[in-house]
């Protein structure tokens, strides 16, 4: 774990800015990448941890978005259906990848703007629900 200056000396990110996301996320996680270093905070790490447990394709971790586009090709070839479903079924809203233009038919976006608890319950109720696809 770093402390917020570390984290600003990394990344170039003001230290201000970084103590809120700290306050706000719980905490800052910089990552050495090709690119130099990367941030991720406790939701975005809630969510790829989730996903991976219940065996989601992400095939791309996001990159300074708050959501993550999952290949849904194997249920489907009909993402704004399927995102209705899982609305009607769970509760829980995803976007249609369709939405993002016709490459991304197969693909739902879920995004982690959420609490870690709420991140976890979402990602459970929609592994359940396509287990019974």
């Amino acid at each position: 774990m770093y402390t917020v200056s570390q984290a600003e000396a990394l990344t170039g990110i003001p230290s201000t800015t970084l103590r809120a996301w700290e306050r706000r996320y719980g905490i800052i996680a910089p990552r050495r990448t090709e690119g130099g270093y990367r941030l991720y905070d406790a939701a975005q790490i809630a969510m790829l941890r989730e996903m991976a447990a219940h065996g989601f394709n992400v095939e791309v971790e996001p990159d300074g978005a708050f959501y993550v586009l999952v290949n849904m090709a194997h249920v489907t070839d009909d993402s704004y259906r399927l995102a209705m479903d899982i609305l009607e079924h769970t509760g829980v809203g995803v976007t249609p990848g369709v939405d993002f233009g016709p490459g991304a038919a197969r693909y739902i976006r879920f995004s982690y703007a959420n609490s870690e608890k709420n991140i976890r319950e979402g990602v459970s109720r929609v592994a359940g629900y396509l287990k019974t696809l």
